[in-house]
């Protein structure tokens, strides 16, 4: 029986304080924050039919931001607008900068 340890590792995640984050998660999450720091807001480019689950999509950026350590929660707010004949998603900035 092999005992090495160095063997054993997370799989292609990175760890918060909660649970483990896929990298492509979190890839997203840092191009997400890029984009909002630079043009003081991000929204999403797809139209959900229910305010409810593009709310639920600002909320969960908005989560992912502050669990990888990237912001406070005073520093975000989410919006959602009607457009389309449907709704999208906007997390702003405002914290300072």
């Amino acid at each position: 029986m092999d005992n090495d340890r160095t063997a054993m590792q997370a799989p292609d995640a990175v760890l918060t304080n909660r649970r483990w984050v896929p990298t492509a998660t979190v890839e997203w999450v840092q191009e997400a924050n890029g984009i909002m720091l630079e043009h003081g807001a991000v929204s999403g480019n797809r139209v959900y039919p229910a305010r409810h689950q593009a709310r639920w999509r600002a909320q969960r950026l908005i989560r992912l931001m502050i669990e990888l350590g990237l912001h406070e929660r005073w520093e975000l707010a989410e919006h959602t607008d009607n457009r389309h004949g449907g709704w999208i998603w906007t997390v702003e900035y405002q914290g300072g900068r």
